[in-house]
């Protein structure tokens, strides 16, 4: 019998036909589940209480696998097939399933009391196709898309290879290889880890608090720690990220970015997690100076989306704000329509105005973020540039009607497009005035190669230049 890998498009297509005898052939893979049978959770046959034991955790692996690995679709009521050379099974026939059978409230409850974050039902849909014989089928969403990546099975734990049930708070978490499920780590190891974080890390002033109650990105953390790995080089990382944020932008478009990167990772809880006091609320609410300023915020319709482990908002396609799991926050800015404001029918010009103030937003939100998120012992790396189509050379443009006295100007062309800034520390990102008058005053005199006693939108004082928010909060 011929068998094919399709396409999740292909395989949903086909559902909406409900011309099912066109899945015979197609194999199991990441995205797509079949089984003959239901789950038998809630029914009077068979009556063995294991068997439904067992049939329970398959249903909770076989959805937080799929959602943690980019969702997908399971259909019951299809006869699987080995294949000769591998471990993958294919649709054989079409049986179809009685739609009595199908206890799709009793499995919504059970996956919504099972898995944590809590499975919402709205993550899934589900329904019957086919004419003469009906199959069931359950499209599931994306962890990641839904922001409650991953699902986690904080129960007793049914081990298939075995055939036995690990009895007490074991926990899983399970991703998709291939058709297969697969635990990222040992249950065993998993809860090896816990029992030490719970006695010697201590988790809270009750010592009885209930292992459920650890963080999960806490977890993952002490897992990871313990997997031998090649580090990413940071030069390569830096590199990919820009390239990310260049195709996220307006293409046509040169841009601005800032990095800044935690020498040691930092563990932000709940990660995925909405609400107030989040990272999501964080990124879509950053520390603000003015109304209508060059910052990070973006239009009110714009929310974080989740992309490639990290939380990323975006205005239109002129500005970005991406928070990794490691702690490391990007921000990118097209010149042309946003850091070249009023100077649009003059050629390479960067207002300086616009300019400043991004900077200061950026190591605003650094702050709050480190206050958050950090300890004193933390130290960022920060690292900026020009990202430009071709051979640019721009200069710095100082607007006469704002900088008054300084005379305003143009400054440039530039003398290199890059800068790496270097280590700062948790309590020099603590002042984002002066860290914001420090990177400027590099900025004009290394980039645009100016310097002088007073220097424009910054204010002299006794430790150095410091951002001046007088001179914004004037022109709001």
């Amino acid at each position: 019998m011929e068998h094919r890998k399709s396409t999740i498009e292909e395989i949903e297509q086909i559902i909406k036909s409900d011309e099912i005898d066109r899945l015979i052939g197609t194999e199991e893979s990441s995205f797509f589940e079949f089984r003959e049978y239901p789950y038998f959770t809630d029914l009077n046959k068979p009556e063995n209480p294991w068997t439904k034991m067992k049939s329970k955790f398959e249903l909770l692996r076989d959805i937080s696998s799929i959602s943690n690995s980019g969702g997908g679709i399971i259909c019951l009521g299809l006869i699987p097939k080995q294949k000769e050379t591998e471990k993958i099974e294919f649709v054989k026939e079409v049986c179809g399933i009685k739609e009595e059978n199908i206890l799709i409230g009793s499995w919504l409850e059970i996956v919504a009391n099972n898995l944590v974050p809590r499975f919402n039902k709205t993550y899934l849909e589900w329904g019957y196709s086919g004419k003469e014989k009906k199959i069931f089928w359950m499209k599931i969403a994306d962890a990641k898309k839904i922001g409650c990546y991953p699902f986690l099975i904080p129960q007793d734990q049914w081990m298939p290879e075995k055939e036995y049930f690990l009895k007490g708070t074991v926990y899983g978490i399970y991703f998709r290889d291939g058709p297969q499920n697969t635990p990222i780590f040992s249950p065993h190891k998993l809860q090896e880890q816990l029992a030490i974080l719970a006695s010697n890390k201590g988790l809270g002033e009750d010592k009885g608090e209930k292992l459920n109650s650890v963080k999960l990105d806490r977890i993952l953390s002490l897992m990871e720690s313990d997997k031998s790995k090649i580090e990413e080089n940071p030069d390569d990382k830096k590199k990919e990220i820009i390239s990310y944020a260049e195709e996220k932008l307006d293409q046509t478009s040169d841009i601005f970015y800032l990095l800044a990167t935690p020498v040691k990772k930092i563990i932000i809880p709940n990660f995925w997690t909405k609400g107030e006091k989040t990272l999501y609320n964080l990124l879509k609410n950053p520390p603000t100076l003015r109304r209508m300023g060059w910052d990070l915020n973006v239009a009110f319709s714009e929310y974080p989306e989740p992309g490639n482990d990290a939380w990323e908002i975006m205005n239109g396609n002129r500005k970005i704000l991406r928070v990794s799991k490691d702690g490391e926050i990007f921000a990118g800015g097209t010149i042309q329509e946003f850091l070249n404001w009023g100077l649009r029918d003059e050629k390479n010009l960067i207002n300086a105005f616009a300019f400043v103030e991004y900077l200061y937003s950026f190591f605003n939100f650094l702050k709050e973020f480190s206050i958050r998120y950090a300890d004193d012992k933390n130290i960022f790396n920060i690292s900026l540039g020009f990202r430009t189509k071709g051979e640019k050379n721009y200069n710095l443009h100082i607007p006469n009607q704002i900088a008054g006295f300084l005379g305003g100007g143009t400054h440039g062309p530039w003398k290199k497009k890059e800068l790496i800034i270097g280590h700062k520390t948790f309590n020099e990102v603590q002042n984002p005035e002066l860290l914001t008058g420090t990177v400027v005053q590099e900025i004009y005199a290394s980039i645009f190669g100016f310097a002088k006693e007073e220097l424009p939108f910054l204010k002299r004082v006794e430790e150095g230049f410091v951002f001046d928010k007088e001179i914004y909060l004037k022109n709001q």
